[in-house]
C-alpha cells in the first residue's frame, strides 16, 4: 500500500512538472513565433524601402533626369536657352462688380 501511493505521489510530481515545463515551453515558443513574424515583416518593409531607393539612385545616373531636376528645381538654364517668361494677368469683370 504505501509503495502504492508513492509511486501515485512520484506520478502525479512528475505530471505537474511535466504540465508545467509544457505550458511554459509553449508560452515561449508563441512568443517567439509573433516575434518572427514581426520581424518578418520589418524586413519586407526595409527591402522595400531598400527597392525605393535603388531606384532613385539609378534615376540619379541618367542625364535627362538630372537636367529635369535642374531646370524644374532649381531654376537653372542651359546656356544657349532663351528665358522667356509669360505674365499672366487676370482681367477684372466690370459687371461682376455692380
Amino acid at each position: 500500500m504505501k509503495g502504492k501511493k508513492l509511486r501515485n505521489r512520484l506520478i502525479l510530481i512528475f505530471a505537474v512538472w511535466f504540465l508545467y515545463y509544457f505550458l511554459n515551453s509553449s508560452i515561449a515558443l508563441y512568443k517567439l513565433h509573433k516575434r518572427e513574424k514581426m520581424i518578418e515583416e520589418k524586413i519586407a518593409e526595409l527591402k522595400a524601402l531598400e527597392n525605393y531607393y535603388l531606384a532613385r539612385s539609378e534615376l540619379l545616373k541618367d542625364p535627362k533626369w538630372i537636367e529635369f531636376i535642374a531646370r524644374e528645381r532649381l531654376g537653372m538654364v542651359m546656356p544657349n536657352d532663351k528665358l522667356v517668361r509669360i505674365l499672366v494677368v487676370k482681367e477684372i469683370d466690370d459687371r461682376k462688380k455692380k
